[in-house]
């Protein structure tokens, strides 16, 4: 079906096609029931990409092997530390934790993208539920972030 009106700018109107022409919204319920389907999707799409941070500092850690020693001069003690590649670092393409990771940063980009279009219908009540549930996914799964991992740094 063809709509000739599309809205342009924020309003807060119950009445809306969301994303599919399947997804039509005509009532106020009908509208909270959807704002509440994209805040949980925007909160799973958070825990989705500190899962896939995870994952990838568990490779690391699996991937470097510290050795530390102490050398002892005079009155101090310097504490050292050297750093291997264990035989993960060799590139496989098809690893268990590879491919896990390229699924889920698959499944990021489709909620992604379905979370933009969703924030481009300009309906304010799903905006709302959009930035909300990214902010308490972000405050629920964020506060385990323990570093910000650099990509290229691993297994070089």
């Amino acid at each position: 079906m063809f709509i000739s009106h599309l809205q342009m700018s924020f309003h807060g109107g119950f009445s809306e096609l969301i994303v599919f022409d399947i997804w039509r919204v005509d009532t106020m319920s009908g509208m909270i029931w959807s704002a509440l389907a994209v805040f949980t999707l925007a909160l799973i799409y958070e825990g989705l990409k500190i899962w896939q941070e995870n994952l990838l500092m568990q490779a690391q850690k699996a991937c470097v092997r510290y050795t530390a020693y102490a050398r002892t001069s005079k009155d101090r003690t310097v504490y050292s530390e050297t750093r291997s590649h264990g035989s993960c670092c060799s590139g496989r393409l098809f690893s268990v934790v590879h491919v896990l990771q390229t699924l889920l940063h698959l499944i990021q980009v489709i909620c992604s993208y379905f979370l933009m279009l969703v924030v481009m219908t300009y309906n304010a009540w799903l905006c709302t539920g959009v930035v909300l549930g990214a902010t308490l996914g972000f405050f629920v799964f964020g506060w385990k972030r323990k570093v910000i991992v650099d990509s290229s740094d691993i297994c070089h």
